[in-house]
């Protein structure tokens, strides 16, 4: 009995949902708990989606919680894992000079966590979402990152999913050419930004999933 038990004393989720869809699983940052409802509405009916309710922050905060989301739903039972990481990494929180993951740090990083999900999720396809620019009229928060940076980031992670056959959903590239009116603030978006990841989201598990 006790492997059915995660490290906090949580029961693991041995229970799958009354249905026959295939099932896809989220992790990522804000900008992911901005499009994950969205996602799951956009599937309903083809598809059960799952999340942390956490915000999952950065590389080692996931490499660290992984396990414990076993509680959500049954793991081997995922058919496709879609992961985001990289405001946070990429910031540099209290202005300090160096960012909180070194650019080197983020690409292994991302590497172990495309085995980890591999070994978590033993039956399930991977994506990963690269990060999303900063707000083009030069907002910051207090843990200031630019999107020159982030550009550099999400190449060093694609390199690495292009290595490890993990598929892309490049939601850079739909925000880029994207004005400050889609902005709430230094990084985050508004209700249309979001909808357009979730749509490209969608297309990409139909696609993976064959749904």
């Amino acid at each position: 009995m006790a492997e059915r038990f995660l490290e906090d004393g949580s029961e693991k989720c041995t229970i799958s949902p009354d249905n026959d869809y295939k099932s896809v699983f989220l992790i990522g940052d804000s900008i992911r708990m901005g499009y994950c409802g969205k996602v799951k509405k956009l599937l309903e009916g083809k598809a059960n989606v799952f999340y942390p309710e956490d915000n999952c922050c950065n590389t080692q905060y996931i490499l660290a919680l992984m396990a414990f989301w076993e509680n959500i739903c049954d793991f081997s039972k995922v058919d496709l894992v879609c992961f985001n990481a990289g405001h946070w990494d990429v910031a540099h929180f209290d202005s300090d000079p160096e960012p909180l993951t070194t650019l080197d740090e983020y690409a292994k990083n991302i590497g172990r966590i495309i085995n980890r999900i591999r070994f978590r999720f033993p039956n399930a396809k991977v994506c990963f979402v690269t990060t999303t620019p900063m707000n083009p009229n030069g907002k910051q928060g207090i843990n200031p990152r630019k999107t020159s940076e982030i550009i550099k980031y999400n190449a060093a992670a694609q390199k690495v999913a292009k290595e490890k056959g993990v598929s892309v959903v490049d939601a850079f590239a739909l925000m880029k050419d994207k004005g400050e009116e889609f902005f709430i603030d230094y990084c985050h978006l508004i209700d249309e930004g979001y909808d357009i990841i979730a749509k490209e989201m969608v297309s990409l598990i139909e696609k993976e999933l064959n749904i």
